[in-house]
């Protein structure tokens, strides 16, 4: 009996958690590579494992031996073999690979992390949450095969066009604080080929660079005049475009950086991606049932649509979890569309209730930011509100930046604002509510800029 139930058990792991507990018990079944990795610099490796049922599990690796190191990663479960091998026939269509051993795949992935990481670069958040896993522990087991990385034994970076401007300003400012100048290299292919591609590859219109400030000014508010829901597919983009150039041109980019490095360490936090014991305020011995998880997430889309019909499954979630703050924050969301002159008196007791809470914590910064003259309006960083927390979620912290963005907005900082859009563009989160965050950006950028052109 005992035996049924452990494999039962087994079955239900979600593929993230079989790989991290599971996939090292699995033999290698292949291992390729880009053939012209080591002229690159940049390797791009499958590490495949055989399932007993003859399915395949593997993870792609993304490596920038540069200085970079796993920029990229993603992984599949349990995929037949047929379907497996089609797809990597479609994939070495457009990228040449090679059969590598193990142990050479190995050294590759942990030799670039290594070295990025001396320069305070750490892999992409599907690497150190799941893909790793697929890989073995880097101990002694493994033979020691030796990797160029950098440009003689110096940090290399090649801007090829992957990273946006922004970014690659970011990768650079980084080299000169932690290689200092003149320690590094940086070679700039985009400005490189911008000048060696002909037409058919590269639209001089697409380049605002040269621009006139004036006439960007002009163009954003014949966009504007002309109604943001009245226009094409086309022209909102080369709206974003030139509102993008526009606040290049505006805006100082050592005090973007600055603004940066105070959220930067955020993008490295480890978020657990389903609500858990501290967020719900239960006990770690409390069993989270599916159920219970889809009650809850329920209740969190009603609250905006249905609040009414929210508030009585907050009653019911209650019932199952106690007067935790949790539900502390659900009945406030709730009060906020039924009885928004209720809300202050009401964050206020339940703060006294549950002080150390981060979801309270959050809206009393935003309450207080927008309404109170009397306290300091800096924008909250995650220390400050999860403080000693031994788990964060994603949900606290897409929180976090949601409420960050409405006070940047109310702030009319076009920096900090510039800052939070490239801020974004290295956050990995639920692609839905990245989205949303991008969005948002976007609309308060163009509010906050027509705002700005108006009053200048």
């Amino acid at each position: 009996m005992a035996k049924n139930n452990q494999k039962k058990h087994i079955q239900l792991l979600s593929p993230e958690n079989y790989i991290r507990q599971k996939s090292r018990n699995l033999p290698i079944y292949l291992c390729r590579i880009n053939s012209d990795w080591e002229f690159t610099r940049l390797a791009s490796i499958l590490v495949a494992r055989s399932h007993s049922n003859g399915n395949i599990s593997f993870s792609f690796y993304l490596v920038d031996l540069g200085c970079l190191g796993v920029k990229d990663s993603m992984y599949y479960f349990n995929m037949p073999i047929g379907e497996f091998n089609d797809y990597i026939d479609e994939f070495e269509e457009k990228l040449p690979c090679e059969t590598i051993p193990y142990e050479l795949a190995h050294n590759i992935i942990f030799a670039g992390l290594e070295f990025a990481e001396e320069y305070g670069f750490k892999p992409c958040k599907e690497f150190t949450t799941v893909t790793k896993y697929m890989l073995e522990e880097d101990t002694d087991d493994i033979e020691l095969i030796e990797i160029e990385v950098g440009d003689d034994e110096q940090p290399l970076y090649i801007n090829n066009g992957y990273e946006n401007p922004a970014k690659a300003n970011l990768i650079v400012n980084q080299l000169k604080k932690t290689a200092g100048e003149g320690n590094y290299t940086y070679i700039d292919n985009v400005n490189y080929y911008d000048e060696e591609l002909d037409d058919e590859m590269w639209d001089d219109e697409d380049d605002l660079s040269n621009v006139s400030l004036e006439d960007l000014k002009t163009e954003f508010i014949q966009f504007l005049s002309k109604g943001m829901n009245k226009l094409s597919k086309a022209e909102t983009l080369r709206m974003i475009q030139v509102t993008d150039e526009i606040y290049n041109q505006l805006c100082d980019e050592d005090e973007i950086i600055d603004h940066l490095d105070s959220w930067l360490n955020e993008v490295d936090w480890e978020l657990d991606e389903n609500l858990n014991h501290e967020v719900l305020g239960v006990s770690k011995n409390f069993v989270i049932t599916n159920k219970l998880y889809s009650t809850i997430i329920d209740v969190l889309k009603q609250i905006d649509e249905k609040p009414k019909k929210a508030d009585k499954g907050i009653d019911e979630l209650e019932k199952l979890i106690g007067n935790t703050h949790f539900i502390a924050y659900l009945r406030l969301e709730v009060i906020k569309q039924l009885s928004p002159t209720e809300l202050s008196g009401k964050l206020m007791d339940y703060s006294k209730k549950f002080p150390t809470s981060s979801l309270l914590k959050l809206m009393v910064n935003l309450e207080n930011y927008f309404f109170s003259d009397e306290l300091v309006k800096t924008v909250p960083s995650a220390e400050i509100i999860f403080e000693d927390r031994e788990s964060v979620t994603e949900f606290e912290m897409f929180r976090l930046w949601s409420d960050r963005l409405l006070m940047l907005g109310k702030s009319k900082n076009l920096a900090m604002l510039e800052a939070f859009s490239c801020f974004l563009e290295q956050v990995d989160i639920e692609e839905e509510k990245i989205e949303f965050l991008k969005l948002s950006t976007n609309i308060i950028r163009i509010k906050t800029l027509e705002e700005y052109l108006k009053n200048s």
